[in-house]
């Protein structure tokens, strides 16, 4: 089955999760990172620990400069544990 941006996804190293009937809205994940593509256009970086979300506001995808912003939040993550 075919998503949005899945082979961009696969690329980075991250595996689907999660979809909407539709497919309009496909969730990836990457250890503790969340990559969630909206209409194959725009994602959003997010993770969890405990109580505390960390995640970036939405930007188109595929970006040039997305390994910036998976590295600012691991760094940020890191911080927290």
């Amino acid at each position: 089955m075919d998503f949005p941006n899945q082979e961009e996804a696969k690329k980075l190293g991250y595996d689907i999760y999660s979809h909407s009937g539709d497919k309009s809205v496909v969730s990836y994940t990457k250890g503790q990172l969340c990559l969630t593509v909206y209409n194959g256009e725009e994602a959003e970086l997010s993770s969890s620990y405990k109580m505390i979300t960390l995640k970036t506001g939405k930007f188109s995808f595929p970006h040039e400069l997305f390994h910036i912003f998976e590295n600012q939040i691991m760094h940020l993550l890191n911080g927290v544990e």
